[in-house]
């Protein structure tokens, strides 16, 4: 028999503790230690101890900013000090599914842990400085601690370094659907096709290619909007779509799509099913005549088997949802970005039964659809999760922060149809799994509820949870971004509007919906393409989300950014190729590169060649000899009358580097607080440091001997305790050239006060004075009352 699930919004309520800006906080606070529903084909990823932050909602934070990593405690062990501790980010990590993730030797980045806390006895929270040594990138999250705890989550960590934090540069991109066997008849690739593909004729060229883009672009975080699966065999789809986008560092906040949380259940025939065919053979008479579609095979077991939903409901072979949650993280969450609030929302939920689907496949007429059929497939969202946003918005705007909400279905339902049509009743299988009604948006339980008697009762038309959602964002504002439907659309309401016509429900405040062209599966319209969008918001209000008007596109089309990695095995003793990027968008192509080199004394010099320009940003800490190197690039646009522009037409730049021979490294002098004391800001100067080649300073960077850091020329630190300290800085060139100087310093706590010390008697007189204030305040008090 199978086991119900427990429903998320049923688990522990997740505490009321409120984690720094940047950090996310899941709706369910230990969603990942609730019994998994009964299946036959469960997750093979063991249960990971890390709650937040996660895959599917990294944290975002800057250098030395506080960050709160929550872990599940180990039963019965004490949860020990920070120094019992150790939490770091790294290049390199071993993934989810037994596989290394990132290039290169493995770079670790400690983290100074700053406190630990119990939680009701099932969770820790540590409290962590990000370090400053960290370049600006996406890191994977390590963590140990007592009673053996070893933990990894895979780009869980996103260092956003200095800047503006009223600023957010925002990818958004969705439904993937990688191995959607419509992408080879109905692709929407429009570019000139002299982008290099990984595989040429496999659907998950474009993926690869989208992922390379988007790291080239360097946005702060990326949305994924759901569908990222395509749904049939969840075992193999995670795992191989996961690995193409983690070909490259990218702080992806994902939420599921339909595709991502179907329920699947198997179709468990009987023994001797050729006794029961043979008894109905004018059943399966029409498979053998003309092309065999989804509908006449469906016909034909429903007419052979007569109750198909007994035998498709006896075992749940694999629920997507749990996948999700399993290898990623939640899929509910909300996290503060600045002056905005980012909130991801599973629209796809419900029980099993609403979601049910099954793979059909009959291995006797070699018969394979490859694809999986549904009843529901439109949005939906429990009552527990109306409540959970209801909550995050109202105290987003109690905080004066604007809402981003990241959710696959769109809540308004099906756009072409009137209000009072627009959604779709849920229904129990098998009434039409076959997809041939409308288009399903969003859904409602009407005569039949789908959650067997526990969720919010009879829906309609007029009211349901989708219309709820309405009532939120009419009430609160903000910027909704949605896939689903493959097609790009760009909705705006301003306050005193219908937010859908004739429903009479008017906002209060300006709301944005976005909705998401397909990033490779079958585009909605015949003009369609595969793409995602660029977004900027300043100050929390989205001043950016159309890519290039001129041409009515609101999505960058994928493939006409081609960056590919040469000369890997070059050592530097000449000119040695290392990008070649190709621009045929009709847009300047501003971005970010990343390459691995040897970590050699004198730096590296890169030269650029052809159109456009590069210069060195960052370096990261040496590893194995190796060292990473980031670079700003910058390529005109295409000039052109049509696009996508001819195979050669593109803008070039080949970028080549070389050891600098002859560099020196910079002069490092500084100055320190002459008197530094425990818990006051003791300044530090390197204005004296210099280059003696006249090259520009990349980075100071200080590390304290407390085991915290900083970046700048003039910083402030406070020692907490007394003692001797090695204060070390280190001064990078624009080559990349290194060179380090360590002073003592000697903290010492402040002198014992004495009768004599001018000091004492300083601050005895203060404390007179205000003690005589207070009398004088407290008398005059006295004598009105009398």
């Amino acid at each position: 028999r199978m086991r119900p699930s427990v429903p998320l919004g049923l688990a522990v309520a997740a505490f009321a503790v409120a984690a720094p800006a940047g950090v996310p906080e899941p709706r369910v606070a230990d969603y990942n230690l609730v019994p998994m529903a009964r299946q036959a084909e469960p997750p093979q990823v063991a249960l990971n101890p890390i709650v937040a932050p996660s895959t599917s909602a990294p944290a975002v934070v800057r250098w030395g900013e506080l960050m709160t990593v929550t872990v599940a405690a180990v039963p019965g062990v004490n949860v020990g000090t920070p120094k019992d501790w150790v939490v770091v980010l790294s290049t390199r990590t071993l993934g989810p599914f037994g596989k290394t993730v990132g290039d290169g030797p493995a770079v670790h980045y400690p983290c100074a842990v700053e406190e630990v806390a119990s939680v009701r006895g099932r969770l820790v929270r540590l409290s962590v400085r990000v370090p400053a040594r960290a370049p600006r990138d996406t890191y994977h999250l390590e963590v140990a601690g007592p009673g053996g705890l070893v933990a990894r989550r895979v780009y869980a960590v996103r260092v956003l370094g200095a800047g503006d934090a009223s600023t957010l540069r925002v990818a958004a991109i969705s439904d993937n659907q990688l191995k959607d066997p419509s992408s080879d008849f109905s692709g929407g690739e429009l570019a000139s096709g002299d982008w290099p593909r990984c595989c040429e004729d496999e659907p998950d060229s474009m993926m690869v290619q989208q992922a390379k883009e988007l790291a080239f672009w360097d946005p702060d975080i990326v949305l994924y909007a759901g569908d990222l699966v395509f749904g049939t065999d969840y075992r193999s789809e995670y795992r191989d779509t996961l690995e193409l986008w983690w070909s490259r560092p990218l702080a992806t906040f994902y939420v599921p799509g339909n595709h991502d949380g179907l329920a699947i259940y198997r179709l468990a025939l009987k023994d001797k099913w050729w006794k029961h065919a043979a008894e109905g053979i004018g059943c399966v008479l029409p498979l053998l005549k003309g092309d065999v579609d989804t509908e006449k095979v469906f016909g034909a077991l429903a007419c052979v088997y007569g109750d198909m939903k007994k035998m498709l409901y006896q075992r749940l072979s694999q629920d997507g949802l749990e996948y999700f949650r399993r290898i990623l993280g939640p899929s509910d969450y909300h996290v503060d970005l600045g002056p905005l609030r980012l909130v991801g929302i599973n629209s796809y939920s419900g029980s099993s039964a609403r979601r049910h689907a099954f793979v059909l496949s009959l291995d006797f007429l070699g018969i394979d659809f490859g694809a999986a059929t549904v009843d529901n497939y439109g949005g939906y969202l429990d009552q527990e999760q109306l409540d959970w946003l209801e909550a995050v918005a109202k105290d987003a705007a109690a905080s004066g922060k604007s809402i981003l909400l990241l959710c696959h279905h769109d809540p308004r339902g099906n756009n072409e149809s009137a209000w009072g049509e627009r959604y779709h009743e849920n229904l129990p299988f098998p009434t039409e799994p076959l997809g041939l009604r409308s288009f399903q948006e969003w859904n409602f339980d009407g005569e039949w509820n789908s959650a067997g008697g526990k969720g919010r009762g009879r829906e309609s038309q007029a009211d349901n949870s989708g219309v709820r959602l309405l009532r939120l964002l009419a009430r609160y504002g903000g910027v909704v971004v949605t896939g689903h439907v493959h097609a790009d659309r760009d909705d705006e309401v301003l306050p005193g509007r219908e937010v859908v016509a004739g429903s009479g429900l008017r906002a209060s405040r300006k709301i944005r919906i976005l909705r998401l062209a397909t990033a490779g599966s079958a585009p909605l319209d015949d003009d369609g393409y595969w793409g995602y969008r660029l977004l900027e918001f300043e100050g929390g209000k989205l001043k950016r989300s159309r890519y290039y008007p001129p041409f009515g596109w609101p999505s960058v089309p994928s493939g006409n950014l081609i960056v590919q990695r040469e000369g890997k095995d070059c050592g530097g003793g000449r000119r040695c190729p290392l990008f070649r990027i190709a621009n045929g968008l009709p847009t300047e192509a501003e971005g970010r590169l990343r390459a691995l080199l040897p970590a050699v004394a004198e730096g590296i010099t890169l030269h650029a060649r052809g159109d456009g320009r590069v210069r060195m940003e960052d370096t990261g800490a040496e590893a194995g000899g190796k060292r990473l190197y980031f670079m700003r690039v910058e390529l005109p646009a295409v000039r052109a009358g049509r696009f996508p522009v001819a195979p050669g037409d593109q803008r070039t730049l080949e970028i080549s580097w070389e050891r600098a021979a002859g560099n020196r490294p910079p002069d490092v002098e500084f100055a320190t607080c002459g008197d530094p004391r425990p818990g006051l800001p003791c300044r530090m100067d390197a204005s004296a440091s210099s280059d003696p080649d006249g090259d520009r300073i990349l980075h100071y960077l200080w590390e304290f001997g407390d085991g915290h850091d900083a970046r700048g020329r003039l910083v402030e630190h406070v020692y907490r305790l007394a003692g001797k300290y090695r204060v070390r800085l280190t001064v990078a060139d624009e080559h990349g050239a290194q060179a380090s100087r360590v002073v003592e310093l000697a903290v010492v706590p402040a002198p014992a006060c004495s009768s004599q010390s001018v000091t004492c008697a300083t601050g005895s007189a203060v404390l007179v004075i205000l003690l005589l204030g207070i009398w004088i305040a407290l008398r005059r008090l006295r004598l009105r009352r009398n």
